[in-house]
């Protein structure tokens, strides 16, 4: 048990490191410095927890709502969860902004900037501890990662390379 209390701690010191990453976008012709900071794993729950995908409704009368696609990939609206993102994790130009002036910013920021800006956010976030697992779980015995993808994808592959051809 001694072993999972420190794997425990060490966890958590990796966790509360300040991890940052800065990004550049245009605003009416000027460079703006921006630089993200990664926010706690609860934080980031609650987050993504109060964006949901969006849904759309198929055309066709009394089908189920749909996930758009793209939100459907990274489990969270992607369009709304950056503008909220957390102002006290974002400073702009070396300088610390409030809440309504990031969304205000956001708001104006090309689409490509938006886009950045949530991808910036979700590798933060979300991609250290992916590619940690996926690294973790090729490193076992030469496997592929355990992701559920991966072993979705095995399986698939291994039911068309038994198809008669």
């Amino acid at each position: 048990m001694s072993d999972l209390k420190d794997l425990i701690a060490r966890q958590r010191a990796k966790i509360e490191q300040r991890v940052v990453e800065p990004l550049d976008v245009v605003v009416d012709g000027e460079v703006v410095h921006l630089v993200f900071s990664r926010i706690s794993t609860d934080d980031w729950q609650q987050l993504v927890a109060e964006h949901p995908p969006r849904t759309f409704r198929d055309s066709e009368q009394g089908r189920p709502k749909k996930l758009v696609y793209a939100d459907s990939t990274i489990g969270y609206n992607q369009h709304k969860l950056p503008r909220d993102y957390p102002a006290a994790s974002i400073t702009v130009n070396g300088e610390d902004i409030d809440q309504v002036t990031w969304a205000e910013l956001y708001s104006v920021l090309a689409t490509a900037h938006q886009n950045n800006v949530g991808t910036v956010i979700w590798g933060l976030n979300v991609f250290d501890a992916i590619t940690e697992l996926e690294k973790l779980g090729k490193a076992g015995a030469g496997l592929l990662s355990s992701l559920p993808a991966n072993r979705a994808s095995r399986r698939a592959g291994s039911k068309a390379s038994s198809q008669p051809k």
